[in-house]
């Protein structure tokens, strides 16, 4: 999947939300116009992970997910007219803008994405190893 850059926007809570054209040629002078949403998330200590009930150690958790996560999201929309692209490309910009950017700019956002990717890793490795 090709991704050309179409906008970055820095959030308060340091983290850098960037947006990616993933758009295709379907047939003829029609698109699948693809918005592709990444955020990479450092895992470290800095996000309070040790005040957490229950957590294991920062050292564990980059352990088990390595030095980052990525929170992704797909928008997207099928048999758009050439002429219309870049609208539409812009309509799912704006919608994720909208919708999306208040959970990403929560204080505790870094920390209960991380906590949820390890938790998950956790229960699948658990369910690959069971005899």
């Amino acid at each position: 999947m090709d991704q050309e850059s179409y906008k970055q926007i820095e959030l308060d809570n340091k983290l850098t939300v960037s947006f990616y054209d993933c758009s295709k040629r379907i047939a003829g002078d029609r698109f699948l116009v693809r918005l592709v949403i990444k955020v990479v998330i450092p895992v470290s200590g800095s996000f309070g992970y040790d005040k957490c009930n229950n957590c294991a150690d920062i050292a564990e958790i980059q352990k088990i997910l390595g030095k980052s996560v990525v929170f992704q999201q797909v928008k997207e929309r099928n048999f758009i007219d050439q002429k219309e692209k870049e609208k539409v490309l812009e309509e799912l910009y704006l919608s994720f803008i909208n919708n999306a950017l208040i959970y990403l700019r929560h204080p505790d956002f870094k920390k209960n994405f991380v906590l949820k990717c390890f938790k998950e890793k956790l229960e699948r490795s658990g369910w690959y190893n069971q005899p």
